[in-house]
This record gives C-alpha cells, structure tokens and sequence, in this order.
C-alpha cells in the first residue's frame, strides 16, 4: 500500500557530483515506501557565478506518511552525512542540497518551484 502524502523533492550537488548525488538517491530510496527520480541533468548555478561549478540535479516524487518537519530533518541528516557544513553556502560549494519543495498540495518552497532547474527536472519526471 502507498503512503497517504505525495511529496515533491529537489536535489543538486556542485562538489564530487555524481558521487554525492548517487549516495543521495541510495539513502532517500531506503526512507520513502515509493519513490521515483528524474534522470540526473546539468544545470548552471543560479544565479549564474563564473566561480562555480554546474550543478548535478534531479527531482522526485515520493510517498510518506511522515510530517514535513520530520522529512525535513531527515534531508538535513543525509546532507550532514554526505558532508555538507553550515559554511558551505558561502564557499558555494555544495556536496549534496536536498528540498523538500511541495506536500500533498501545499507548496513549501515557492521560490523554487519556479527556478528553471527544477522546471526542467519535472519535465524528466515520469509522475505517476
């Protein structure tokens, strides 16, 4: 049986991509009962910053019958896990982000909804 809650998720590295997204995806696939990602893509930093390195993005739906704030926290933990430091926003050297952006239909990061990397990973992702 799926859980009761369709949630929304964004993903993106720009350090040791491919490595620390793939790590990502394990850990999320192992908390959630379904979950579905889009094929990983390429996107430039937002907003555009010579200094930084493209980003390694994908999206995902999942299913939960967890409360945002717990999904939130267990986001935070994989980030922490994956190396990710309270400084690394102004370094802008990211090993893993990962957003919860939308629950059931209550939309939680507005802002990013409508930046094109996550447009364009909804794109790549087959919602059931």
């Amino acid at each position: 049986m799926i859980s009761s809650n369709k949630i929304l998720i964004s993903l993106g590295s720009n350090k040791d991509r491919e490595q620390n997204m793939d790590e990502a995806v394990k850990k999320l696939y192992h908390l959630f009962d379904y979950i579905c990602f889009s094929e990983g893509y390429y996107t430039q930093p937002v907003p555009e910053n010579q200094q930084e390195d493209s980003y390694l993005n994908r999206v995902a739906v999942a299913f939960t019958d967890k409360e945002p704030e717990e999904i939130i926290a267990m986001f935070k933990q994989i980030e922490e896990e994956l190396g990710r430091t309270p400084e690394d926003k102004k370094t802008k050297s990211i090993p893993i982000d990962i957003d919860l952006l939308k629950w059931n239909e209550k939309v939680l990061k507005e802002e990013d909804m409508q930046q094109p990397y996550v447009i364009q990973g909804f794109e790549l992702l087959p919602i059931p």
